[in-house]
């Protein structure tokens, strides 16, 4: 069969619009199109890996504590034991957390044998 035989045996009908108006000039065939995929939100996935619990062995006895949480008790392990390094971190660290103004206030007691030192 030719085009024009095409036509001519073309009837129109439910959802069989005339030919000439099938298709509108200018409009997608595909208007809505793919959906665009989404970019990866580090932050968003730094956070729920900090936030995950883990099990963690303190003095002898498991507690279950955030990831968070351990990083700061191993930088407060490691500056007891006068690590400049950890020091810095956990001095840096506090300064973040009083400006996002999640620290609360330090208060130091000392002792009569501590003010001797």
């Amino acid at each position: 069969m030719t085009e024009d035989e095409d036509d001519r045996n073309y009837t129109v009908g439910f959802r069989k619009p005339p030919k000439e108006h099938r298709f509108q000039k200018g409009t997608s065939g595909n208007p809505a199109g793919r959906k665009k995929k989404e970019k990866p939100n580090y932050s968003r996935a730094a956070r729920a890996a900090f936030n995950e619990l883990t099990e963690v062995m303190i003095a002898g006895k498991r507690c279950r504590m955030s990831r968070k949480e351990v990083i700061v008790e191993q930088r407060i392990a490691r500056a007891l034991k006068m690590d400049k390094r950890a020091i810095r971190e956990l001095i840096k660290l506090r300064a973040h957390a009083e400006r996002n103004g999640d620290a609360e206030p330090v208060v130091v007691r000392l002792t009569g044998a501590d003010a001797n030192l």
